[in-house]
């Protein structure tokens, strides 16, 4: 695009009342009056005196232009070329993305440092009528909406024949189809309306469309500043290349079937999926003495909550077991408190625990860190790191399928909102 303009702003006529003309830079407040007579009048600027200041003129293009063309429009104009940032109705231009710093000088004349100098007022106020005190600046998404609802009212009662056209069109039979609204399959579907205007094929394009737009406009760009037409089939390789170097980096967990593999690899892509690995989980017994597993249930997180927790002994026999109702709480709460409740239990019933199961991997490494995982929890947790410091057994972390007997015991208590004993 070429841009000619003012050093400081736009190129700006004025007419004064003694008959000159002149023209005003209007960002630098400098003016230049133009000469009278016929001698100082330049052929082609109108014949009136109006003498154009070159020095004060430039133009703007991207860097890659070619440099014969900048030099048949310096010679055609007679402007210099800007290279960095212009100024452009009060707004800075320049090749490419416009920096925070270029509208400092727009910033320091408008804004807000350390005395006001434009009052600001919120748009919706703006919005208001004038009969209120304010601008009455109408909002153009409820105009819109008031033109739709006059174009709906003509279609059903109107007698002009774009009525008539619009009622059979689309309102003909039990559906009502309009470009724009979701609604039924019209009576007699055609290739405009399957491929085009349809619910489904508005939301594949929606998808589809931020992958072909900036091919688009590059191609559109590169065809009107640099002479260059990419072939349609450069542009499918450059998004196929595009989507392909996205799959290539991405791990899908689950594989795509036989049949969308099928249609991925034709058009050239190979998604890596991750492989599923068996792990074998069993419940281990105590080499001595018991043990202790506890887990947590929430419904929400906070929500009603409670734990469980199971005593077993090296034979896997279940010696204890206990379900307790918290009430309103997080999960990392009920972990804890159910953690300590357990080792409480086991130690009032002298029970010599060895170890102690947990499925939350943030409980497990807590102690063994010192930083409690929910400040609401410290009470508990502190006196839970007391009994681990003082005692012989530790806490491991097991999985979910090996913690089910606690699992169950906490879901009751959230079900039962009681506390009991088995």
């Amino acid at each position: 695009m070429l841009t000619a303009a003012a050093r400081g702003g736009e190129l700006l006529s004025s007419s004064g009342s003694d008959g000159r003309e002149g023209w005003s830079g209007g960002g630098n407040d400098e003016r230049e009056v133009g000469r009278e007579g016929g001698n100082d009048e330049r052929e082609g600027e109108g014949g009136k005196g109006q003498v154009i200041n070159l020095s004060k003129r430039s133009f703007m293009m991207s860097q890659k232009v070619p440099y014969h063309t900048v030099n048949k429009i310096q010679s055609l104009t007679g402007f210099k070329r800007q290279i960095g940032p212009m100024m452009y109705l009060g707004v800075p231009l320049r090749p490419g993305r416009v920096f925070a710093s270029d509208f400092k000088p727009l910033i320091e004349k408008n804004g807000y440092e350390g005395a006001r100098r434009r009052h600001w007022v919120a748009w919706l106020t703006i919005q208001r009528p004038v009969a209120e005190g304010d601008l009455g600046v109408r909002n153009l998404k409820r105009v819109q909406v008031a033109l739709a609802i006059k174009i709906l009212w003509n279609i059903h009662h109107g007698s002009s024949l774009w009525a008539g056209y619009a009622r059979k069109r689309f309102f003909s039979g039990s559906a009502t189809r309009l470009p724009g609204m979701s609604s039924k399959v019209p009576a007699n579907e055609d290739y405009n309306h399957l491929f085009n205007y349809g619910d489904l094929a508005v939301s594949l394009w929606s998808w589809f469309l931020p992958l072909i737009s900036p091919k688009i406009c590059n191609r559109r760009y590169l065809a009107r500043f640099e002479s260059k037409r990419p072939s349609a089939a450069t542009i499918i390789s450059k998004i196929k290349f595009m989507i392909s170097s996205s799959i290539a980096d991405m791990i899908f967990k689950v594989a795509p079937s036989p049949e969308e593999l099928q249609v991925l690899q034709y058009y050239g892509f190979n998604p890596v999926a991750s492989s599923k690995i068996l792990k074998f989980v069993r419940w281990i017994t105590p080499l001595s003495g018991f043990c202790l597993n506890v887990d947590r249930a929430c419904k929400g997180n906070p929500g009603v909550c409670g734990g469980g927790g199971c005593i077993q002994n090296k034979k896997g026999e279940l010696t204890m077991g206990f379900s307790h109702f918290y009430g309103y709480g997080n999960s990392m709460v009920a972990e804890i408190r159910a953690l300590c409740d357990g080792i409480r239990m086991a130690e009032s019933l002298g029970f010599q625990l060895s170890v102690i199961y947990s499925d939350s991997i943030a409980l497990v490494n807590s102690p063994k860190t010192g930083r409690c995982p929910s400040w609401q929890a410290y009470r508990w947790w502190w006196e839970v790191s007391i009994s681990l410091t003082r005692s012989s057994y530790d806490i491991r972390h097991v999985f979910q399928e090996s913690n089910q007997v606690a699992d169950a015991l906490a879901i009751y208590a959230c079900q039962a909102e009681e506390n009991k004993v088995f």
